[in-house]
């Protein structure tokens, strides 16, 4: 991890993304009305996904507009950004309302992590110091690391804001998965279909 310029375009994130996760057994109940899939979600451009320790995207399901993960107790996972875009793009993570760079509770005033154009960043844990990060694993409340911090009450769900960077073109219709994703069957007759909803 390195330090690097990046001015906003606005204070407020282009976009928000949540994801919440569980393990199995506590997600069961929920589960049983849904269909479980390799679950990314994409917003705007990022494509968000948890991955297993052998780099396998973790399954999951929608539920009313929200997206679940499913992993098993003690499991280490990442959190792999996508960007499909042109333009760098500044991601401010949470896990369990904590802020993954410096652990303390989450805001968008905070700096995140830089995404390049057409590129990736894998996010393994907690950032401890620049060369180390506490790892992520699927757990309960008591001995989480919110927990531990007195800050247990949003464990089980991820954030991710994004920032556009100030004087980029954030063209979101180069994306050839996002132009399909809001192609119009009946351009001639019917509104087109929302611009910002959920893509999984």
């Amino acid at each position: 991890m390195r330090t690097t310029a990046f001015e906003r375009a606005s204070e407020r994130p282009f976009d928000v993304a949540t994801l919440h996760y569980n393990d199995a057994r506590l997600s069961a109940m929920q589960a049983l009305r849904e269909s479980f899939r390799w679950l990314s979600v994409h917003r705007d451009g990022i494509r968000i996904s948890l991955r297993g320790e052998s780099g396998e995207v973790l399954p999951g399901f929608m539920s009313g507009g929200e997206a679940f993960v499913i992993g098993q107790p003690g499991q280490r996972y990442a959190i792999v950004l996508e960007n499909q875009t042109s333009a760098r793009i500044e991601a401010v993570l949470t896990v369990d309302g904590l802020d993954v760079i410096n652990g303390q509770p989450g805001s968008t005033d905070h700096r995140g992590y830089l995404v390049r154009p057409h590129g990736s960043i894998v996010v393994e844990g907690f950032r401890r110091s620049s060369s180390t990060v506490a790892a992520f694993r699927f757990g309960g409340v008591e001995g989480s690391y919110a927990d531990e911090r007195g800050s247990a009450r949003n464990v089980g769900v991820i954030g991710v804001a994004l920032f556009a960077e100030r004087g980029a073109t954030l063209d979101l219709e180069e994306n050839e998965v996002e132009l399909r994703r809001s192609a119009n069957p009946f351009p001639g007759g019917f509104a087109p279909p929302p611009a910002n909803r959920p893509y999984y």
